[in-house]
């Protein structure tokens, strides 16, 4: 991990637990920073077609995992929410092949 990168990786998440860093590499070359964080509630998706279960926030501990885009190594484009357990995001990040930081 660059140092540049530490910094980053914390940005916007001063309410939020960091909790894993790594990368994904696109096309086998290009770094995509990676973060798994712990938040306390699950955005719902606020459409009132939605059960409730979707629609409303959810308060609770939970995990999302946040990405980059190649060649946007410091803009959190992409979350994936939802994640009922830290072991769950971190299975999640394996299957896409993320190589985490030490």
């Amino acid at each position: 991990m660059l140092v540049d990168e530490r910094t980053y990786y914390n940005l916007d998440v001063s309410d939020e637990i960091l909790l894993k860093t790594g990368a994904f590499l696109y096309d086998g070359i290009v770094r995509c920073p990676v973060r798994v964080v712990q938040t306390e509630f699950l955005p719902g998706s606020g459409d009132h077609e939605d059960p409730p279960e979707i629609a409303d926030d959810q308060p609770g501990t939970w995990f999302r995992v946040d990405l980059t885009g190649a060649g946007e190594p410091t803009r959190w484009s992409s979350s994936i929410v939802g994640f009922k357990t830290l072991d769950e995001a971190i299975a999640h990040c394996e299957s896409l092949a993320i190589v985490w930081d030490e």
